[in-house]
């Protein structure tokens, strides 16, 4: 149980990073969609003679369309980064994750068997919301707005908002309720008709570069899409491939519940790492809340892990 504890942290070293690189490269919202689904087609490519699919038209299917959402949930999360920022972003998006995934499992699933077990995941799940909502606590800002979207994409695309007001703050969570069922729906799809992480790997990571695509024809900003920035964008897209993988084993392993939970604690690498790598400004309440906030997600993430002793 150690192991698969220990495995299902992994995918937080490659999926914690990826704002902050995604933001540090640049790249329209289109750019960074399908350099991030394409890296992850190559990944689930390069894994596919090891996995040894035996595929039925539903554990095709459903992955693939699966992808195709969850593409597009990525694409809003890119852009809620030039709304609020990638340290609000992350938290917000990471908590509304866990409480869809975590509700699914427990509640359709049944993933903690034992009382003792579920009150404690449910206290976990709780100190993690409450840990997260405190890393994204954001005053009225009075140095100036969010960063406009057309100026970002004008000057520096990819850049992530510096300072952030509370009409933002609003706006940037509607865009992150949405993308938050998009990014995890498929999980709980996947778990219900019980695919194996074997047969769904690739159609999941083919759908993510159909969405991809379809977000970059739709979405016209006036920007080339093919250029040296994009090929750049494979290297978080590598990254993104690997930690989902390794997600999605875990959740096989031991849940969902548990297994996306754990993966979310690199979400202290995006609040942190954008405030010192990206400059984005916290007044020092905020700064005081996301330490807080880091540490109750730490203590959350403990518990989860001592729970799956429990079940």
């Amino acid at each position: 149980m150690t192991m698969d504890i220990l495995l299902a942290l992994t995918p937080s070293l490659f999926l914690g990073p990826l704002g902050i690189l995604l933001a540090k490269i640049g790249g329209t919202v289109r750019q960074q969609t399908l350099g991030e689904m394409l890296g992850a087609l190559l990944v689930a490519s390069l894994a596919l003679p090891f996995l040894g699919p035996n595929w039925t038209t539903t554990s095709f299917l459903v992955p693939f369309i699966g992808g195709i959402t969850c593409a597009i949930g990525i694409a809003m999360q890119l852009y809620s980064f030039r709304v609020v920022g990638v340290s609000r972003t992350m938290p917000i998006s990471t908590g509304l994750q866990i409480m869809i995934t975590g509700l699914a499992g427990v509640v359709i699933f049944n993933e903690w068997a034992t009382p003792s077990a579920t009150l404690l995941g449910v206290v976990a799940m709780l100190i993690i919301i409450a840990g997260i909502a405190l890393t994204s606590f954001s005053e009225q800002a009075t140095g100036g707005a969010a960063l406009d979207v057309d100026e970002a994409e004008a000057g520096q695309a990819g850049a992530s908002a510096k300072v952030v007001d509370k009409a933002a703050m609003r706006r940037g969570l509607v865009i992150n309720v949405v993308s938050a069922f998009l990014l995890c729906g498929y999980m709980v799809w996947l778990r219900w008709e019980d695919i194996n992480y074997t047969e769904f790997i690739f159609p999941l990571a083919l759908g993510m570069a159909v969405g991809a695509a379809l977000v970059a024809i739709f979405l016209r900003d006036g920007k080339p899409l093919f250029n040296a920035t994009l090929v750049k964008l494979l290297v978080p897209g590598v990254m993104f491939g690997i930690g989902v993988m390794l997600m999605q084993i875990a959740n096989q392993r031991v849940g969902v519940a548990a297994g996306f939970t754990l993966s979310q604690v690199g979400v202290v690498i995006s609040v942190f790492g954008g405030i010192v790598w990206l400059k984005e400004r916290k007044t020092p309440t905020e700064l005081r809340a996301s330490i807080l906030g880091v540490l109750l997600v730490l203590v959350g993430a403990a518990i989860i892990g001592y729970t799956k002793t429990l079940s």
